[in-house]
């Protein structure tokens, strides 16, 4: 069976186990990982390449993992686990996503796609921001900003 076999067939599976488009608040690690695995296989086991490709295909659902962006070397897995739990508890989603629409819309003359995938943009922002010392402004003692 070939990657795009096995990726077809982990993209049904996914789609099937969820209502509406698949998002970190609607799976687990272990619903996306055999995806991720599939992905991981066809570049040499680079997690950067892995996650940017799963990312084009669930775009809610995998976070990209930027090593130059982010000085990140953890294994996704435990990337990916962290980044969902801070989402989880960050008690700030609405604000955050309210501050970055504005910005989008200030930048673009099109309007923001429905389907639009603030949690993994924001937390990519978040991560990228860490590496770089920079604080969100949406930072209310939680880990997010």
């Amino acid at each position: 069976m070939s990657h795009l076999d096995n990726i077809q067939r982990e993209y049904v599976k996914i789609i099937g186990s969820t209502r509406g488009e698949p998002c970190i608040d609607n799976v687990t690690w272990k619903d996306v990982s055999s995806l991720y695995r599939t992905a991981d296989e066809i570049k040499n086991h680079s997690p950067v390449f892995a996650s940017k490709m799963c990312h084009f295909i669930f775009p809610k659902v995998f976070i990209v993992m930027d090593n130059l962006a982010t000085g990140t070397t953890d294994d996704y897995e435990y990337y990916w686990e962290g980044s969902v739990r801070e989402w989880t508890e960050f008690n700030e989603k609405e604000k955050a996503i309210g501050l970055l629409s504005t910005k989008i819309v200030k930048c673009s003359s099109k309007p923001i796609h429905l389907e639009y995938p603030f949690e993994t943009k924001i937390i990519e922002l978040c991560n990228i921001g860490k590496k770089h010392g920079r604080s969100g402004q949406t930072d209310t003692n939680n880990n997010m900003g």
